[in-house]
């Protein structure tokens, strides 16, 4: 998984850029994550939870992404995949650049653990 974290020199807000494949993910970093260190204390005991075996998934739903991490593998969804909803609206078009967008994307768990890591480290 290929990406780049930047802070914008005007606004001093943090993006992340990741490979065409791992686009959702940085969406779901900027929009869901941010700087909330609740939810990313939520995420890094989601992932402790389920590869100590306490569970076996755990589902993070927000405002326009949910996360879903496994014993292997974290699946970013953008929310509209649950709804059965065939295109997003066209106030969310902005924000997508990729005219293949299929709402998903997976990584590792410890690429996503390391990921997040890297983030916190990068916006503090």
């Amino acid at each position: 998984m290929e990406y780049e974290f930047i802070h914008d020199p005007t606004t001093g807000v943090a993006s992340a850029r990741f490979s065409m494949e791992h686009e959702n993910i940085g969406s779901w970093l900027e929009i869901e994550l941010a700087k909330d260190q609740l939810k990313l204390t939520q995420l890094l005991t989601a992932i402790d939870d389920v590869e100590t075996g306490k569970a076996q998934e755990v589902r993070i739903t927000g405002r326009e992404f949910s996360v879903l991490v496994e014993k292997n593998d974290v699946t970013i969804e953008h929310n509209s995949a649950f709804n059965d909803v065939d295109e997003l609206p066209s106030t969310l078009h902005e924000d997508i650049h990729n005219d293949d967008f299929n709402g998903m994307s997976q990584c590792g768990l410890d690429d996503f653990h390391q990921l997040l890591l890297s983030w916190a480290k990068f916006i503090n």
